[in-house]
C-alpha cells in the first residue's frame, strides 16, 4: 500500500492552465514522495503478506528485485516527463507513444488498479481497528462494521475537502518511519530470533520457487504504487529537467532500501518455523517483533499508527479516484455530472459520491460472499492491483521506446533505449510469472485466478471501445481523449 499519486489533480491543473511557482528542489520533492509511502501500512500489510503468502525470508530480496525494475522504469518516465503536460498520469505517457486508444486502455487500467487497492485498504482498515479495540479490552466486532465507519468518514471528507485531512494525517507518517527504524535497530542489535543472516538476499532464497516469488513480487509492487508522483511536481520544480529525474531516482532507492532492510530485519525477529504463519496474518508480523525486541508500549504505539496509516492511504486513494473521474468528465470523456464542483468546498463532490458507492458495493459483495478480509480481500484485490501496475509500467516503457524512435528528440541511449528496453523485458517477465502463478494467490484455484485477472483486459477493452466509439460518432468527446492522452507543453520536432 502506498499513499498517493496525485494522478488526476495534476491533470485538473492542466485544464485550468494554472502557472505554478517554481520553488521545489530535489530534497523537497523526495521528502513529499517518501512521506506518502505509508511505512507501517506496508510493513503490516504488503510486506507481511509477501513473507507469509510468498517466499518467506526471500521477500526482502524480492523488494530489491522489484526496486531495480522500478529504477529502470523511472529512467523511461524521467526521459519522457519533459514532453508530457499531464505529468504523473500513466495514460498520458502511453498515449504519446502508443496512441490514444492504448492511452485510454491505460486510463481504464489505472482506474481499476487504484479501485482494487482501495477495496483492499478499507477491508484491512476494519481488521486493524477491531484488533486495536480488542487489545484495550473492547468487544470483538466483525471487521466490516469498522470498515463501514471508515467508508463514511472518508466519504464525508471526500465530499467536502479531503486534502486537509490528508495533510493532517501526513504528520503521523513521519512518526511511522521513526518507529519502524527503532524496531529495525532493536532487532539488529539483539541479533534477531536465530542470529543475523543475509540469506534473504541470496538468489536461491528469492527465486527458489517462482510461484512463491511471483506472489511476493505482487505485494512488493503494491508497495511502490504511486512513486511516479515525482513527475507531478515538474511545474513546481526550480529546475525540472534535473530536479524531477534526480528526485525520482533518490525516492526509488530510498523506498527500496527502507522496505528491503525492514522486511529482512523483521523477518529475522521470528523463528523460521513461525515466520510464514505470522506473516500471513498481516499486522502481527510487525507488532510481535516490536513487542519482543522493543517492548509492549511500542507495540501499542504501532497499532495506533497503523490505523492512521491505513486511513491516510484510504483518503489518498479516494482522492485519486474522485479526481481521476473529474478530469475525464471535464474533458467530456465521462458523464458531465462527474465534473461538478461543490459550490462551497470546491471539491468534486459528485465524483466522490460515485467512488464511495463503487467501493462500498464491492465490499458489500465481498461480505455477502463471506470472504476473509486478509487472506482473500486484501490478498486478492492487492494482487489484481499489482498485476495492473505491472501492465501500466510495461506499457509506459514500451511507449518510451516508440516515442523516442519516432521523434528523435533525445539521443541518449541509456535513457531512451537501454533502460526502457531492459524495463520492458523485466516487466514482461514479471507479468508472465504473475499470470502463470496467480492461482496460488487464490488457494490454487486456476479458474478463480483467471477470473480476477480477466478484469484487467476487460477494463482495457472498455477504454479502447470508448475511444473507437467516440472517434466514429462523437468528435467532441474524441477530441477530449486526444487532449488527455497526447497533450504536451511543446510538441517534439517531427510531430
Amino acid at each position: 500500500m502506498v499513499m498517493r499519486n496525485p494522478l488526476a489533480p495534476d491533470a485538473v491543473a492542466d485544464l485550468g492552465h494554472h502557472i505554478l511557482k517554481r520553488r521545489l528542489g530535489t530534497k523537497s520533492i523526495v521528502l513529499m514522495v517518501v512521506a506518502t509511502a505509508a511505512p507501517l501500512g506496508v510493513m503490516a500489510g504488503s510486506a507481511a503478506l509477501a513473507v507469509g503468502l510468498g517466499n518467506s525470508y526471500g521477500a526482502a530480496g524480492t523488494f530489491v528485485v522489484v526496486g531495480v525494475v522500478m529504477f529502470l522504469f523511472s529512467v523511461a518516465l524521467s526521459a519522457m516527463a519533459k514532453y508530457i503536460r499531464n505529468s504523473g498520469a500513466f495514460y498520458a505517457y502511453v498515449g504519446h507513444g502508443l496512441g490514444p486508444a492504448t492511452g485510454m486502455a491505460a486510463a481504464a487500467l489505472a482506474w481499476l488498479t487504484y479501485a482494487a487497492v482501495t477495496v483492499a485498504t478499507f477491508a484491512y482498515l476494519g481488521v486493524q481497528v477491531d484488533a486495536l479495540v480488542q487489545s484495550y479490552g473492547g468487544p470483538a466486532v466483525t471487521w466490516w462494521v469498522y470498515t463501514a465507519i471508515g467508508l463514511v468518514v472518508v466519504g464525508v471528507l471526500g465530499y467536502n475537502d479531503i486534502e486537509l485531512a490528508a495533510k493532517v494525517l501526513g504528520v503521523a507518517l513521519i512518526l511511522e518511519v521513526i518507529v519502524v527504524l527503532i524496531v529495525d535497530a532493536a532487532i539488529a542489535v539483539q541479533g534477531g530470533a536465530e542470529g543475523l543472516s543475509l540469506t534473504a538476499f541470496a538468489p536461491s532464497t528469492v527465486f527458489g520457487d517462482l510461484s512463491t516469488f511471483s506472489i511476493a513480487a505482487l505485494f512488493c509492487a503494491v508497495s511502490f504504487l504511486g512513486f511516479e508522483a515525482t513527475a507531478v511536481f515538474r511545474d513546481e520544480a526550480r529546475d525540472p529537467d534535473r530536479t524531477v529525474p534526480r528526485a525520482t531516482y533518490i525516492a526509488i532507492v530510498f523506498i527500496t532500501a527502507f522496505y528491503a532492510v525492514s522486511t529482512w530485519l523483521v523477518s529475522l525477529a521470528w523463528p523460521s518455523s513461525e515466520l510464514q504463519a505470522v506473516g500471513s496474518t498481516g499486522a502481527p508480523f510487525l507488532l510481535g517483533a516490536a513487542e519482543r525486541f522493543v517492548g509492549p508500549a511500542m507495540s501499542h504505539i504501532i497499532q495506533v499508527l497503523i490505523i492512521t496509516s491505513i486511513l491516510a492511504v484510504a483518503i489518498s486513494l479516494h482522492n485519486i479516484l474522485a479526481r481521476y473521474q473529474f478530469v475525464f468528465a471535464r474533458s467530456l470523456v465521462a458523464p458531465a455530472v462527474l465534473g461538478r464542483l461543490h459550490p462551497r468546498a470546491n471539491s468534486p463532490y459528485v465524483s466522490s459520491l460515485v467512488v464511495s458507492a463503487v467501493i462500498t458495493s464491492a465490499l458489500v459483495i465481498c461480505v455477502l460472499l463471506g470472504l476473509d478480509p486478509v487472506v482473500q480481500i486484501l490478498a486478492w484485490f492487492s494482487g489484481v492491483s499489482a498485476a495492473g501496475f505491472f501492465v501500466l509500467l510495461l506499457l509506459t516503457c514500451l511507449s518510451t521506446l516508440v516515442f523516442f524512435r519516432r521523434h528523435k528528440v533525445d539521443s541518449r541511449p541509456w535513457n531512451t533505449l537501454v533502460a526502457p528496453g531492459l524495463g520492458v523485458l523485466a516487466l514482461a517477465w514479471l507479468l508472465w510469472i504473475t499470470v502463470s502463478n496467480f492461482q496460488y494467490l487464490v488457494g490454487g484455484e486456476p479458474s478463480l485466478g483467471y477470473a480476477l485477472l480477466a478484469t484487467l483486459p476487460a477494463a482495457a477493452a472498455i477504454g479502447i471501445g470508448l475511444t473507437l466509439l467516440f472517434k466514429a460518432t462523437q468528435p467532441q468527446r474524441y477530441a477530449g481523449i486526444l487532449s488527455l492522452t497526447q497533450s504536451s507543453d511543446d510538441e517534439p520536432d517531427g510531430e
